[in-house]
């Protein structure tokens, strides 16, 4: 796997903690197919559920899934204050933390989740390792993010370099997912790539993007032993 990094842990904490940055994630945008995807596949999951979203930004993945199913408690936890006050969420519990450390017991959530986040590091291993330990034993654990071939972050990609992107650009393939869920005690329900193709005006900034853009998402959802 490319391990594609740019910058450092402080410059990308720095990057989210702007209040209008946080404002422009109050809408799903060109993600919100596969948020549809994941809500109609696997809302029998989260129903009812106890629910922790690592990264969960100012709420919309957690905000947009409630229309299948709603649970039963919801709490997410990011490193940017900004994002927490517009959660979209009014009741959820949010806590300021960071997910190579959550700051929850052990064995606490139903279902723990995360949404268009780990892409901005080159490594996996300590954010499954933190979700799985804060997941109940027989919970689910669902990893939704930015998949190796997204067309937009590609293009940023080649355009820009590394030096250019924050994060965003370790792209990764189901084989990348379920080699780095071996290491941990789970059952791999599903790991594939969801596709769906936008117009490239909705994606805006200075790119210049086709009339059509075609999005990957990669979407896994485990089983904690």
């Amino acid at each position: 796997m490319d391990n594609y990094y740019s910058g450092s842990p402080e410059t990308l904490f720095r990057y989210w903690q702007d209040g209008a940055r946080a404002k422009k994630f109050l809408d799903g945008g060109t993600r919100t197919p596969v948020l549809d995807e994941v809500g109609t596949r696997y809302h029998t999951y989260y129903s009812d559920s106890m629910w922790l979203d690592v990264g969960t930004g100012a709420g919309f993945p957690l905000h947009h899934l409630q229309r299948w199913a709603k649970p039963r408690v919801t709490a997410g936890v990011d490193i940017s204050h900004a994002m927490l006050q517009n959660h979209m969420i009014g009741d959820a519990g949010k806590v300021l933390g960071s997910a190579v450390k959550l700051p929850t017991r052990s064995a606490s959530f139903t279902f723990v989740s995360s949404f268009f986040c780990f892409s901005d590091y080159p490594l996996l291993d300590p954010f499954f390792s933190e979700m799985t330990r804060v997941c109940v034993p027989n919970g689910h654990v669902l990893y939704v993010d930015y998949a190796k071939g997204d067309e937009y972050w590609e293009t940023r990609r080649a355009m820009h370099g590394h030096n250019g992107i924050v994060g965003n650009i370790n792209l990764r393939s189901p084989k990348d997912i379920v080699e780095a869920w071996s290491r941990f005690s789970v059952d791999i329900i599903d790991c594939y790539v969801f596709e769906a193709i936008v117009e490239g005006k909705k994606l805006g900034g200075s790119l210049v993007l086709p009339s059509q853009v075609r999005r990957k998402f990669m979407v896994c959802l485990v089983a904690k032993q």
